[in-house]
């Protein structure tokens, strides 16, 4: 039960970090400090993506855990 709370806490926080990162990209895509627009938002979007991906699937595994120890 403990390890699939986690896993649904860590998919959380993983989206949570991932709608930081696109405000961030924004910001400093508005700011203009010399940053290489290119670079950010391929990076920025990569680890979103990544971050998003990776959340989706610990909320998807602790969903079937939880499925599995209501049918025991």
């Amino acid at each position: 039960m403990r390890l699939t709370k986690t896993k649904e806490t860590a998919g959380k926080f993983l989206l949570d970090i991932a709608k930081l990162v696109i405000g961030g990209v924004i910001l400093a895509g508005v700011m203009q400090q010399g940053i290489s627009h290119v670079n950010l938002y391929i990076y920025g979007g990569l680890f979103t993506t990544f971050c998003i991906i990776v959340g989706f699937v610990l909320i998807t595994l602790s969903d079937r855990d939880n499925n599995k120890e209501d049918s025991v």
